[in-house]
């Protein structure tokens, strides 16, 4: 779409163009191996809304989000791939943002149809169910995030040997572990 992204050092390499190739190669990767099955956010040249993101992700029942990025930086000696996975200051702030608009919100718990929704207890029990289930998607997508740069050690170089924690929109899904892949400069 209209957000080309990063833009490279020679003024023509768009990340927009880099990432979904790397997410292209990624899914057919994936469909290649049992038991995944890889859904893409966007197959093309187009903006998909990041309250969007997930949602697909959700309505195809995805067990891990994963966002790629092409980090960038005003210095060319800079690379390296980085992890992020959400961090607990947005987890809160987002918990208490779904529980504040719960009345007039389709948010559910678990995150596919037929599950309950948040409307239908009282603030203190909403809550706590979603920060449950909110430190519950944290923790699996710093599980995720730390098996890929354990497999990625050798191979490519790592910006960071750790999983990072960012206020990420895309990183919010109380119900998808979720994370965001740098994957160079």
């Amino acid at each position: 779409g209209e957000d080309p992204g990063s833009i490279g050092y020679d003024g023509r390499i768009k990340e927009k163009n880099v990432t979904l190739a790397i997410s292209r190669l990624l899914r057919d990767r994936l469909q290649n191996m049992a038991g995944y099955h890889p859904v893409m956010i966007r197959e093309g040249d187009y903006y998909v809304q990041l309250d969007e993101r997930p949602e697909i992700a959700r309505q195809h029942r995805a067990d891990l989000f994963v966002a790629i990025h092409a980090d960038w930086y005003r210095s060319a000696s800079a690379n390296g791939v980085t992890i992020y996975a959400l961090s607990g200051d947005r987890a809160d702030r987002e918990n208490s943002r779904r529980v504040a608009e719960k009345e007039n919100s389709s948010d559910l718990l678990g995150g596919v149809d037929g599950d309950l929704t948040l409307g239908t207890f009282d603030d203190d029990v909403a809550l706590t169910l979603v920060s449950l289930q909110m430190a519950w998607s944290m923790e699996q997508s710093l599980v995720a995030g730390t098996h890929i740069l354990e497999s990625l050690d050798g191979i490519a170089r790592l910006r960071r040997d750790k999983v990072q924690q960012a206020s990420l929109q895309v990183l919010n899904s109380p119900d998808i572990p979720s994370i965001l892949i740098e994957t160079g400069y």
